[in-house]
C-alpha cells in the first residue's frame, strides 16, 4: 500500500513485518552502528593481509556468538 502520508499516518499493520522482525531480533541502531564499529577498526588494522579468510576469522573471534 503506497499513498503519500507519512509512515506515523499510515495505520499499524502496514508496518507489521518490521515490528515483526524486532520482536525477533531486538537490535536498535546504537548496536549495529557498535558492531560497524568495531568491524571497521579490525579492517584498519588489517590493512595488508592477503587472506581474507583471516580477516573474516579476526572478525568472528570478536564476536563469537553470531554464526
Amino acid at each position: 500500500m503506497r499513498t503519500g502520508a507519512p509512515a506515523q499516518l499510515l495505520p499499524c499493520g502496514t508496518k507489521r513485518s518490521g515490528h515483526l522482525a524486532h520482536r525477533r531480533y531486538p537490535l536498535g541502531a546504537n548496536l549495529i552502528v557498535g558492531i560497524d564499529n568495531k568491524i571497521k577498526f579490525i579492517k584498519r588494522m588489517a590493512y595488508g593481509f592477503r587472506d581474507d579468510a583471516y580477516f573474516f576469522l579476526k572478525i568472528r573471534t570478536v564476536f563469537p556468538g553470531v554464526g
